[in-house]
């Protein structure tokens, strides 16, 4: 029994692994579907159809509930991460599960770059099993000429610090505030001092489409735990 609830432990910890790291990896360019892990619905009638930012293409993901939790805590007027043209695509998305079930009033976010300093932990909820990622030194999703696809929840919050909006002190501000000023915002970057966000798909991919399959996600010296 030992070697079983380990060896499952095993693999959930890389299946999950996999599923943060690299929940979408596109070229983009044109629709494709994206890899499930098994059936979606009768025909795959329960899968989402979710369309990337620019035009860059769609996928149509099997979505088992899986969350994504990077949370990086406030720490004073400390700054701790870069993001670079930020930007909101739509502002109520329904995404649909591989069981049927829908979720609404999701947010449909991208950014450029996401560079975090120090002290970040990344959780990934799965079923009956969670699988936390922290790593010790500066990470890094995203990149020039890279884009990175979110869809969150509108409760979820980051920690900024703006000389436009709030006198360069460090103010939290949900995704829903931030939908609601998407007008004004769209494309700026933020420096930021913390963030709790609850991400139910990302995707990671080149507009412009890549041949060498390279995309910059770098987790360095990461402490994996499987809770």
């Amino acid at each position: 029994m030992t070697g079983n609830r380990r060896r499952q432990r095993v693999l959930v910890l890389f299946a999950l692994v996999a599923l943060l790291v690299a929940s979408t990896i596109t070229t983009g360019g044109r629709d494709e579907p994206a890899h499930a892990a098994g059936a979606c619905g009768p025909n795959d009638a329960y899968r989402s159809t979710l369309q990337l930012y620019g035009g860059a293409g769609t996928l149509r993901p099997c979505l088992s509930k899986v969350n994504i939790n990077v949370g990086i805590p406030q720490s004073g007027q400390s700054h701790f991460f870069d993001i670079q043209k930020i930007r909101i695509i739509e502002d109520n998305v329904t995404l649909r599960y591989a069981d049927g079930s829908t979720e609404s009033n999701l947010k449909h976010i991208t950014f450029e770059s996401f560079n975090v300093r120090d002290n970040m932990t990344l959780t990934v909820d799965g079923p009956g099993y969670d699988v936390r990622m922290a790593p010790d030194a500066a990470a890094v999703i995203g990149g020039e000429g890279v884009n990175t696809d979110l869809w969150v929840t509108g409760d979820s919050f980051v920690t900024v610090s703006s000389i436009i909006l709030f006198f360069g002190l460090c103010t939290t501000a949900s995704v829903n505030l931030f939908s609601n000023l998407s007008w004004l915002l769209n494309g700026s970057s933020w420096t930021g001092c913390g963030m709790n966000l609850d991400v139910r798909f990302m995707a990671v991919y080149r507009p412009t489409g890549s041949t060498t399959g390279l995309f910059p996600i770098k987790l360095p010296n990461t402490t994996i735990s499987v809770l």
